[in-house]
């Protein structure tokens, strides 16, 4: 028997239960708003507008049909006609009736964003970018730059350097970092958040700039050392977290800072809703203060970090019910599997094509996952769990599927893999066939293109971000972009949902079954995917009578636009509840 299966079998059976700047302004036309009360605080309550109408543009309802409308009538924050203008049977001149005219703009169902992360966003809007900068040299001077400002000893902090930069040449050290920034600790983040490089100020801080023999074995993780066992200043994956205990302490005031930092800009890119993928419990806290303050706008469907296992009081107080509005909810708990292709952290079946011998690394034993899934699933907390690479996906879906014999009553909470972005063939029916939600970032299978073949090989590689595969059913697939590591713009997930299947590299058609995805279905990636995910398809991510008055206006098509257009497109308004939390 399978050491993870008897592990399940020891526990029992369950009980029942880098900143982004927003594109330029449109040179269209923005949407014209009228009468509808703005407020600079916002209020947790029904819209100040009691009924309002949608109207002079093309509206999609998301709705099986897909089709679109002239108008929509609101009230009370939610639909309750839709159709052409003339049907509605409303008076233009009625008393206290807000008109949003579009003025022949486009709105969707609110765009939302599957997963990301809103505090850590907001962190990278206040940290220093090294976006852009192609060589160490070029890095080097930017940060000895930053240093020249900060009071000596204390800390550098940046972020952004791009993972491609490890793809060519020796590995970067220290060295030329601590030449470049002598006097102060200094903590480079990559893009992609899967390694960081350090100087020698900060190996001693951290008390590991001394010889590291035996090498320290971190699971999930890699610190790497030179011929003498000295750290040369690169960690990958799980083994970044041995600077947590020095780097500058967050206190819960720059937590809020950095939430509201990143909502504005997330509302600014026509999102009405994120999943917030391992938030703390501080954070959760600072939540449910912002909506009772009226500040917290978005809506917020938020995933616990569970990679170090609740506590029993946690376990008492989660899952968080949404509240009247569908602003706030808790529904489970973040699993992070594997690491990224960039930094060989995601675990594969066999080894990697451009270092034979290595396949990557598990951040959770089978045994211990199999726990907190379990742990969860007592306390009725839905399992997201992360799993990049292939034998990552073949665990999660072993322990999904040994939770479902266990008891059925498990499926229920729709367990959901984040990511899933290697699959082999013979796993990839299993998802269907379990039940499981696919949560898929689609502009990752562009910006892995550098990184893909040489790591996997051809055939790997061919079948790498398959879509259709895994849901065949395009209500049940849910996107996002795991900003910031990628953009949080809806509009480059669409259009790298759309353009997978004609960039040469990946396998397609008949035989393969990944056909490309028409403007309909990535569109309901963004809106009735999430809105599944969340448990909250009954009233969210569509525009149709009893749902929230949720919509993203654009300049363009979403979906009948050629997809390249999509990449100059503009949101123009934002509206969450039938009030508008963004125009542009």
């Amino acid at each position: 028997m399978p050491t993870w299966i008897l592990a399940l079998a020891l526990l029992g059976p369950p009980q029942s239960p880098s900143p982004i700047t927003p594109k330029p302004a449109p040179t269209t036309a923005p949407a014209e708003v009228e009468t509808v009360d703005e407020t600079s605080e916002p209020e947790v309550q029904p819209p100040s507008v009691e009924r309002l109408l949608i109207h002079g543009g093309r509206i999609y309802l998301g709705n099986d049909d897909g089709g679109a409308v002239e108008a929509l009538l609101v009230e009370d924050g939610r639909v309750v006609a839709a159709g052409p203008l003339a049907r509605l049977g409303v008076d233009l001149d009625e008393p206290g009736l807000g008109k949003i005219d579009l003025k022949g703009a486009v709105a969707v169902p609110g765009l939302q964003d599957a997963h990301g992360r809103i505090e850590e966003y907001g962190e990278t809007l206040e940290t220093l970018d090294l976006r852009g900068l192609t060589t160490w040299d070029e890095i080097f001077t930017v940060v000895a730059g930053a240093a020249a400002q900060t009071p000596e000893g204390d800390w550098v902090l940046a972020r952004g350097w791009e993972p491609t930069l490890l793809l060519e040449g020796e590995m970067p050290t220290h060295e030329g970092l601590s030449e470049a920034v002598p006097d102060h600790p200094v903590h480079l983040t990559s893009s992609d958040g899967s390694a960081v490089l350090v100087n020698r100020r900060a190996l001693v801080r951290a008390r590991l700039h001394e010889t590291l023999e035996p090498p320290p074995r971190i699971q999930g993780g890699r610190v790497v050392l030179d011929e003498e066992k000295f750290a040369t200043g690169l960690f990958f994956d799980e083994a970044t977290s041995l600077f947590a205990p020095v780097l500058p302490k967050v206190t819960r005031e720059d937590r809020e800072r950095r939430i509201l930092a990143a909502q504005e800009k997330l509302l600014a890119f026509g999102l009405t809703c994120v999943h917030d993928m391992g938030v703390s419990t501080q954070a959760l806290s600072i939540y449910r203060d912002l909506r009772e303050r009226g500040l917290l706008r978005l809506r917020i469907v938020a995933f616990v970090d569970g990679n170090r296992g609740l506590t029993e009081e946690q376990l008492a107080e989660y899952p968080l019910a949404p509240d009247a509005e569908d602003q706030l909810s808790m529904p489970g708990i973040a699993l992070r599997l594997d690491g990224t292709l960039y930094s060989r952290g995601a675990a594969l079946l066999l080894d990697y094509a451009d270092r034979p011998g290595e396949q990557g690394r598990l951040r959770l034993t089978a045994e211990t996952l199999t726990a907190y899934v379990h742990q969860g699933y007592q306390a009725g907390l839905q399992p997201a769990i992360t799993a990049v690479g292939d034998k990552a996906n073949s665990l999660a879906l072993d322990v999904i599927e040994r939770m479902k014999e266990v008891d059925e009553g498990f499926m229920d909470l729709r367990p959901r893999i984040e990511h899933a972005q290697i699959v082999s063939t013979r796993d990839m029916p299993r998802f269907p066939s379990l039940g499981i939600t696919p949560s898929m970032q689609p502009v990752h299978a562009i910006a892995d293109l550098p990184v893909l073949e040489r790591r996997l090989g051809g055939h790997r590689a061919e079948w790498a971000y398959t879509w259709r595969n895994l849901a065949p059913s395009w209500t049940r697939l849910a996107f996002g972009s795991d900003f910031p590591i990628s953009s949080p713009d809806p509009l480059l997930g669409l259009h790298a949902a759309r353009t997978r299947a004609t960039l040469g590299l990946f396998a397609t058609g008949e035989e393969s079954g990944e056909e490309p995805l028409g403007g309909k279905e990535a569109l309901a990636g963004f809106t009735r995917g999430p809105a599944w995910a969340a448990h909250q398809e009954d009233r969210r991510g569509q525009l149709v009578p009893g749902y929230w008055a949720d919509l993203t206006v654009f300049d363009v098509d979403p979906i009948d636009a050629e997809p390249d257009a999509l990449l100059e497109g503009n949101v123009l308004l934002t509206i969450i509840s039938g009030r508008v939390v963004f125009q542009r």
